[in-house]
């Protein structure tokens, strides 16, 4: 009787059992952080070391722009996406001219990027809502591909993100860190207008800040002295801008994002639809078309329903003011898609926190209804992700038109330094055309095992180009370097010596 009285009061304990007082539940959030932690920073290295693993021309330009940014060989030019430059540059002093240090800049911005998102979307929905959202987009094909690029793109999601978040955490903390966050905005602000599209951003949050009615009462609550400093710090940033707008009037038709030759709407407009919606067009660009899967398409639609439903927020007015005013520029230049990048991450947050309100209000009072309906929701979410990541692998694994776009040959010179025969006392002469001296001038410039010429070798043994043998009479090269192309895998050849 006693034990089966024990065993009673065990089991009455267990029936009065509430889903809170499980362990699991309790540190759902934290296991959830580290997942999602895990899984992004796992992406970002691979798009970043592994799929491509190659560089694009726009690559090539960025490091060439990057290593020559200096005080004495600045120009106006170079301040447009200086603030990127400068990360590149410093990561070519710390690690030479390599693949790796090419791209690096942009998985650190990329990192910067995904927890800013993840901080906004915390501010702005409950933490549910931005851990599923972060694990979305941060997936995507597209951010993957942000992540990995070695140019200035990856720095305007970043800064906007974060300007985003400074903005919000301005408005809603308390004095002191209220100014401190000012502060902050108006830093990102600045540092945004050195990157083409950035002054969209910032007049679409000043647009904001008059014409909203909440927005403005606070701004007009902000102490003049605060409000002044904070803006004193923000205009001492950007006078090497001012000055560069001045002296070079291209400044700033690049940092709108205008083309520099003439503009046909009707031919950008169906480059724009077959970039978000060609699934079966052929697809001649360096980018992954249609840029988004169907699934995240359908949840953009359904998160601009929710917008749609609650304009009346601060949050939709910024994300109607930047989207729209985005939008217009890329229809002028599509070469600017990537830029939408935040507004479809706004978006997608806008549409699962309508799929988790929506079934949350389905069961308002059953915690197990809630948690075991969260079920499709996470299956849904899952392979939505999955699709995403998995559509970028695929593609610039084996799509032979996006791989055309990248080249492997600076990973295959770099393989070659660093075998053990190559020394500074006998550096690796490469032989280059005109056309490739750039590149390798600046991989030479932080590598002492490397030297680069444009003329034949004479009696010496040397690495030539597959450009340059066409156009000399090399003879019979004693070894050549491939890369895993099945066309035109042949990319350098190995002289013994010239006589």
């Amino acid at each position: 009787m006693r034990v089966a009285g024990i065993s009673g009061i065990r089991y009455n304990n267990y029936m009065h059992r509430q889903v809170t007082d499980y362990t699991l539940y309790r540190w759902r959030y934290g296991i959830a952080y580290c997942f999602a932690t895990i899984a992004v920073v796992a992406a970002v290295l691979v798009a970043g070391l592994f799929i491509p693993g190659e560089i694009r021309s726009g690559e090539i330009e960025s490091s060439i722009t990057s290593s020559e940014l200096s005080f004495q060989n600045l120009t106006p030019v170079m301040i447009v996406g200086s603030p990127y430059y400068i990360l590149q540059k410093v990561s070519f002093i710390l690690l030479g001219v390599t693949p790796l240090s090419i791209k690096l800049p942009s998985m650190i911005l990329a990192l910067a990027t995904a927890l800013g998102l993840l901080l906004l979307f915390r501010a702005w929905f409950t933490r549910s809502i931005a851990i599923i959202t972060i694990l979305l987009v941060a997936l995507s094909a597209q951010f993957l591909f942000l992540a990995q690029d070695g140019t200035p793109s990856i720095a305007f999601s970043c800064l906007t993100v974060w300007l985003l978040y400074a903005a919000t955490q301005a408005v809603r903390t308390k004095k002191m860190s209220s100014t401190l966050w000012k502060v902050v905005a108006c830093v990102l602000a600045a540092l945004l207008l050195y990157i083409p599209l950035g002054i969209y951003v910032v007049a679409a949050l000043g647009v904001l800040a008059v014409f909203h009615p909440h927005a403005r009462y606070t701004v007009l609550r902000v102490q003049r002295t605060r409000l002044f400093a904070a803006v004193l710090v923000g205009g001492i940033a950007l006078l090497p801008l001012i000055y560069a707008i001045l002296t070079d009037h291209t400044v700033a038709k690049q940092l709108l994002g205008l083309p520099l030759q003439a503009v046909d709407v009707a031919a950008n407009v169906k480059q724009l639809i077959i970039a978000l919606f060609g699934a079966t067009a052929p697809g001649t660009s360096y980018l992954v078309q249609p840029l988004h899967s169907i699934g995240m398409v359908l949840m953009m639609i359904i998160g601009f329903g929710y917008l749609i439903n609650h304009y009346y927020t601060a949050r939709s007015y910024a994300l109607l003011l930047i989207g729209l005013s985005l939008f217009g520029i890329v229809i002028i230049n599509p070469e600017r898609i990537t830029a939408l990048f935040p507004a479809s991450a706004i978006l997608v947050a806008f549409s699962v926190a309508w799929l988790v309100n929506h079934w949350y209000s389905m069961f308002p009072r059953n915690p197990y209804a809630r948690v075991t309906g969260l079920l499709p929701i996470v299956v849904l979410i899952s392979g939505l992700a999955f699709a995403g990541i998995n559509r970028y692998i695929e593609t610039y694994r084996y799509n032979p038109e996006i791989l055309a776009h990248y080249s492997s040959d600076l990973q295959l010179i770099t393989n070659r330094l660093q075998r053990q025969d190559v020394q500074p006392d006998q550096p690796l002469l490469l032989a280059v055309t005109d056309n490739e001296h750039l590149l390798y001038h600046i991989t030479a410039r932080y590598n002492d095992r490397l030297r680069v010429t444009t003329a034949v070798p004479k009696g010496q043994k040397f690495l030539a180009t597959r450009a340059f043998r066409r156009q000399h009479s090399l003879g019979q090269p004693s070894d050549i370097i491939a890369n895993a192309r099945s066309v035109d895998s042949d990319r350098f050849y190995g002289y013994s010596q010239i006589p």
